[in-house]
């Protein structure tokens, strides 16, 4: 509010519930205020990451992987909570989307930019790191933990963030994708995680999780600007900038015209996605 429109009402002085302004600001900045929503369990991965090689074995042959695979108890039922986070399973079996994805491969970028959105979704600790965590920044795993508040146990945190190094350092989302670099500091022996964000995503997996975005907020009109905050859009989960996705947009119109229409020059900023078109179908046009 600039000084001419101030009514005086004295609403921007009054004390937070956590204490002060300044304790409130650093709560919501870290995350707690999301996390304490209790949506979702940040720790139901019993400590396992997923790991690219048991996604390989699964796709292998879905239906008899519960029989088939090698992992131990705990592992294996980790790995049906990251399939279902993941989109990939339903109702204990193979779901559309995990069809196509299964035909896309465990070494598809598409296919690893698609796992990750729907983990923005639909895992708690995924989705507070996307949130919580500013891309650019780099952090120990105590940070995680202190980050993540008190509202679980220490040993709770300590897990939820062993399981999403986990996957970071396991799968081509974290050094390859570069969505949570892992590096290990010898003397210490410590490892950190720099958020530092794909450069340059496949115009694909870009759409794709514009349509997971739409479906989930039911918001099919947008704007770059909207799109650059918008939690579980692609400027926040994937970490591009703004020319980043306009590029990548202005692209999407020409080549996928029947999917999205952007107008993004000068003052026009208007992103228009289609209600008949879905998530799923998205996906099939990387089959091509």
């Amino acid at each position: 509010v600039d000084e001419e429109s101030c009514v005086h009402c004295g609403k921007c002085l009054k004390i937070s519930d956590r204490g002060c302004l300044a304790a409130k600001s650093l709560w919501i900045t870290l995350g707690g205020a999301r996390v304490n929503s209790n949506r979702k369990s940040i720790n139901p991965y019993n400590h396992f990451g997923m790991r690219k090689e048991w996604l390989e074995d699964y796709f292998r042959d879905p239906s008899t992987w519960p029989e088939r695979h090698t992992l131990g108890p705990r592992q294996a039922d980790s790995m049906t909570v990251w399939l279902n986070h993941c989109g990939i399973e339903a109702s204990k079996s193979l779901s559309p989307l995990g069809a196509i994805l299964q035909r896309l491969g465990a070494e598809s970028e598409v296919a690893w930019c698609a796992i990750w959105a729907n983990l923005a979704q639909n895992s708690g600790i995924v989705e507070w790191y996307v949130r919580s965590v500013p891309w650019g920044s780099v952090h120990n795993k105590a940070d995680f933990v202190e980050m993540l508040g008190e509202s679980w146990s220490v040993s709770t945190r300590n897990n939820a963030i062993t399981a999403l190094t986990g996957l970071l350092a396991n799968t081509p989302l974290g050094n390859q994708l570069e969505l949570g670099v892992i590096s290990s500091d010898r003397s210490t022996r410590t490892k950190s995680v720099f958020k530092k964000g794909l450069s340059s995503p496949h115009a694909i997996a870009v759409l794709y999780s514009l349509y997971l975005y739409a479906e989930a907020s039911d918001v099919y009109r947008t704007t770059i600007a909207q799109l650059e905050t918008a939690c579980g859009g692609p400027a926040t989960i994937f970490g591009l900038d703004r020319p980043a996705l306009a590029s990548i947009l202005n692209g999407l119109s020409a080549e996928c015209s029947d999917f999205i229409s952007a107008g993004i020059t000068r003052n026009l900023d208007n992103i228009h996605l289609r209600r008949d078109r879905t998530s799923i179908e998205v996906l099939t046009l990387a089959l091509d």
